[in-house]
C-alpha cells in the first residue's frame, strides 16, 4: 500500500509485486482497487467496530479514489501513480470503463458509509457534513458540520 492508500504496484499486471516494491512512477494504484479496499474496510468496521478500519476507509476515500475523478466529474484516471514524469492526464472515458461507474456508485452511496448502529449504540465512521435519522424506538437525529476536505476543519461551529 502506498502512502496515499493506493494499492497495486505493477502496471503490467494490475497487481502486486515483491514486498516494498512501490516505485512512485510505476505504482499502479488503480482507482477501482482503492474502492475495493474501502469496501473491505467498511465491512471490517461493521464486524469489529474498530476505528482503524474507518480511518483507512477515509484515507482511501480522499487519497486513493477521489483522485480518480476530475473536479468537474467528466474525466478519470484508471491508475494513480504517485509521480507522473510523462504528464499523465485524466481521460473522458476508457476502453474498460469500470472506474467511472464504480466512482459514481460510491459517491451516490457515500451517505451510507458515514455511520452504523445497532441496539443502543451508534458509531460515527466519517465526519462528512450530513444529517441523518437513526431509527431507534426513540429516533435520534444526528447532524455533522464539516469543512473537510476543503478547509481541513472537522467542525465549524455556527456564528
Amino acid at each position: 500500500m502506498a502512502v496515499t492508500g493506493g494499492i497495486g504496484s505493477l502496471p503490467y499486471s494490475e497487481g502486486f509485486g515483491r514486498d516494498y516494491e512501490l516505485n512512485p512512477e510505476m505504482m499502479y494504484a488503480e482507482t477501482c482497487a482503492g474502492l475495493g479496499s474501502m469496501f473491505w474496510n467498511w465491512e471490517m468496521s461493521l464486524m469489529t467496530q474498530k476505528a482503524a478500519y474507518a480511518d483507512l476507509f477515509e484515507w482511501q476515500l480522499y487519497n486513493a479514489s477521489l483522485v480518480g475523478i476530475g473536479q468537474q466529474g467528466d474525466c478519470y484516471l484508471y491508475n494513480n501513480p504517485l509521480q507522473s514524469v510523462e504528464g499523465m492526464q485524466r481521460q473522458p472515458w476508457f476502453e474498460i470503463p469500470c472506474c467511472p461507474s464504480s466512482l459514481s456508485r460510491t459517491w451516490a452511496k457515500l451517505g451510507g458509509y458515514l455511520c452504523s448502529y445497532q441496539a443502543n449504540q451508534i458509531w460515527v465512521h466519517q465526519f462528512v457534513g450530513s444529517e441523518m435519522k437513526i431509527p431507534f424506538s426513540d429516533p435520534i437525529h444526528l447532524k455533522s458540520v464539516s469543512e473537510l476536505s476543503w478547509h481541513g476543519n472537522y467542525y465549524q461551529l455556527p456564528g
